[in-house]
């Protein structure tokens, strides 16, 4: 297990997680908006991977993550071209949505169903303190300030047991008049896009704030580790490659 130095977090242990920041989630679709409490909006922080809540504040948005589409392609291709089952999550809004907090972190939980049947849960977990989760057979070390999101597939009906699943995960800038309404991600100052054995990594910036997101290069498949693959299609929009499962997927 890798662990950081005390205030330390990211890929690389050099980010400085804010403990100011927060998290809103949608109504609307399959997102949630990573911002800065405005009350101390004007302290110069460098940056954050994620967010502490304090649901006391308002909250100026940086970053929206969301789920664009899921698409089910011919046997292990990484070409969109041979999609044979696409369901788009940009415009459908979570069934059920809630929030609590623990004394390690503040969890939130969005599931929307699918009209192909399949369930589709994210989860959100926002570090107040600092936490060892295990996922895969391995441990990672998250710093107070970390926000780790986890994606689950449930019941997914597979038109072929040698088809894979291509999840494209979409990051964007948020304008502060409409969090739940990312504007064009041209607004994204791109900074790097990072492929090696541990993961991939994906680094953005707007203005002070920079938001590193880090992609565990395995999911579990019917609770069985599992390694998966990634691909950056550019415009902050993240490929990722699941291969056929029964029952459930979760990547972490």
């Amino acid at each position: 297990m890798c662990r950081c130095d005390v205030g330390f977090g990211g890929s690389n242990c050099s980010s400085n997680p804010m403990n100011r920041t927060m998290i809103q989630m949608s109504n609307t679709s399959s997102s949630f908006t990573l911002g800065v409490s405005s009350s101390q909006s004007n302290n110069n922080s460098s940056n954050s991977n994620n967010n502490n809540n304090s649901n006391n504040n308002t909250m100026t948005p940086l970053f929206t993550v969301h789920i664009d589409s899921i698409n089910e392609v011919i046997t292990t291709s990484f070409d969109m071209n041979k999609t044979v089952k696409m369901m788009k999550l940009d415009n459908i809004p979570p069934n059920i949505s809630y929030s609590n907090q623990s004394s390690e972190y503040v969890y939130y939980m969005m599931q929307t169903n699918l009209e192909n049947g399949a369930i589709i849960i994210e989860e959100i977990y926002q570090f107040t303190k600092e936490y060892n989760f295990s996922f895969a057979g391995q441990t990672q070390n998250y710093q107070p300030g970390i926000t780790k999101l986890s994606i689950s597939i449930i019941n997914w009906p597979f038109l072929n047991v040698n088809d894979s699943l291509i999840l494209l995960l979409h990051t964007s800038f948020s304008s502060s008049s409409s969090p739940s309404s990312p504007s064009s991600s041209s607004s994204l100052q791109e900074m790097s896009y990072n492929a090696t054995k541990m993961g991939s990594y994906m680094t953005f910036k707007m203005k002070k704030y920079t938001l590193h997101e880090e992609l565990m290069p395995y999911a579990m498949l019917d609770g069985h580790p599992h390694s998966i693959h990634f691909a950056y299609l550019g415009s902050g929009v993240a490929a990722i490659q699941i291969p056929h499962f029964w029952g459930k997927a979760v990547i972490d």
